[in-house]
């Protein structure tokens, strides 16, 4: 013989109830912090050392020229170094994070795996000197940054 008491569904407390959807609730909290801090990281940037960014801005100089046109593929601090150099150049970063929109017109969004999902306004072969600096340290990405 079974009792009624066997049939039915197990119910928590209030108390048991309250604590698991606390529990719940903060591991949501954790979840979502972790997440975006991974996404965070996914747009962390490189940063070249003021040296090093002063020694490439110069190089990228003297190779497009006083009045050249630089585009800086992944690599802002090239970017910000050439801006702050005062020449009469046109510098143009492409790049990912779209934190550096900020720019404006010297900002465009790329995504390297589509490559050539370019501006209208930007014309092939309009600029005289291309640096990339591929935004992640795999085969994948070097391979399909550095072929295209």
């Amino acid at each position: 013989m079974s009792s009624d008491s066997d049939d039915e569904t197990p119910q928590l407390s209030i108390h048991a109830l309250c604590a698991l959807q606390e529990f719940l609730s903060e591991q949501q909290e954790v979840e979502s912090e972790s997440k975006q801090r991974k996404a965070a990281r996914q747009l962390s940037q490189f940063w070249y050392n003021d040296d090093t960014a002063e020694v490439l801005a110069k190089e990228a100089l003297h190779i497009a020229g006083p009045k050249g046109r630089i585009a800086c593929l992944s690599s802002p601090t090239l970017f910000q170094k050439l801006c702050q150099m005062k020449a009469d150049l046109t510098v143009v970063l492409f790049e990912y994070d779209k934190r550096f929109d900020a720019y404006g017109e010297d900002f465009v969004f790329y995504d390297f795996n589509e490559p050539l999902s370019l501006p209208k306004h930007i014309a092939e072969h309009s600029f005289d000197l291309v640096v990339g600096d591929p935004p992640f340290l795999q085969d994948r990405c070097w391979d399909f940054f550095l072929k295209r």
